[in-house]
């Protein structure tokens, strides 16, 4: 009779909760922390504007304006990584300064996880992978919204 209220127990899942945490992983799966559009805007600012594509020439002064002297592709190569390079890390360090107050949304499934108090497994390899043990500091899940924000702020205040 215990066994079988066990399962009963078990059987009674919402479905939504699962297909909401599964469309925020679905949107997960597209989430940039630098943005390419972001990157790219910066690189033509920078070796436009600025004018460090005038920095590819065979001149040995580093100079921002057009002069006469042949460009030269290794160097265009070797400037634009290395633009492109401090572009991508000053947004990438820009962004976990500001998580404090934006937190990221890999940050943010992890406490979906939590709240909707249930465990994900992702593998990204053949053997490798992530688990994320989605355990809410209540115990359940089925509450009202009144008893999950209250529970939270406890959770909060420590």
């Amino acid at each position: 009779m215990q066994i079988q209220r066990r399962i009963e127990d078990k059987i009674d899942v919402n479905a939504w909760r699962s297909l909401f945490l599964v469309n925020e992983l679905n949107e997960l799966q597209s989430y940039k922390i630098i943005s390419t559009n972001m990157t790219l805007f910066f690189y033509a600012l920078f070796m436009q504007t600025v004018g460090l594509r005038y920095w590819t020439v065979h001149d040995p002064e580093l100079r921002r304006t057009r002069n006469n002297a042949d460009e030269s592709w290794v160097i265009f190569f070797f400037v634009s990584t290395l633009v492109m390079y401090v572009i991508a890390a000053v947004l990438y360090i820009g962004r976990y300064a500001i998580r404090r107050w934006f937190p990221l949304k890999t940050e943010e499934f992890t406490d979906l996880c939590s709240v909707t108090n249930i465990s994900v497994m992702i593998f990204d390899d053949s053997f490798g992978g992530y688990y994320i043990h989605g355990r809410s500091p209540y115990g359940f899940t089925e509450i009202s919204t009144e008893k999950l924000r209250r529970s939270l702020e406890q959770e909060a205040r420590g």
